[in-house]
């Protein structure tokens, strides 16, 4: 049966530089502590997304904090990926699961409440030149 080699065996070009992403894991740490403490900022908007000011400003907010997640989700699922054995980071890799979890729960009013806007309320929303950006953005996905 073929074993797979240990990491320390294979040659540096053959493996990911992750420290493009975080420099160490102390930095990765500092930012996902910073990411935690701002995760309530998402619950802000809930329930008010009745004035394009409010709408914008939640969707500034997800755009603020998604692509930082996601870039310490990226450095830690990779770093797990490295050794699934190694319990440093097995740990790192369950700690940011559970904060995009958590992101994601907070968040989560979002769409229902577009959805659910009156439709003149909705369409004077579409003809704001500010929104053209979020427009876009939606259609992504």
């Amino acid at each position: 049966m073929l074993k797979n080699p240990a990491r320390e065996s294979i040659p540096v070009q053959y493996t990911w530089k992750l420290e493009d992403i975080f420099k160490t894991d102390k930095i990765w740490e500092k930012e996902y502590l910073s990411l935690e403490k701002e995760l309530p900022l998402l619950n802000n908007f809930k329930g008010k997304l009745n004035s394009l000011k409010e709408l914008l400003s939640a969707y500034n907010t997800y755009e603020e904090i998604f692509p930082r997640l996601d870039k310490l989700y990226t450095y830690a699922h990779l770093r797990f990926d490295q050794d699934t054995t190694n319990s440093f980071y097995q740990k790192m890799y369950g700690k940011i699961k559970s904060l995009v979890t958590k992101a994601n729960s907070l968040f989560s009013y979002f769409t229902p409440e577009i959805i659910n806007m009156p439709k003149k309320t909705l369409q004077a929303f579409l003809q704001d030149p500010k929104l053209k950006k979020l427009i876009h953005a939606l259609e992504k996905i």
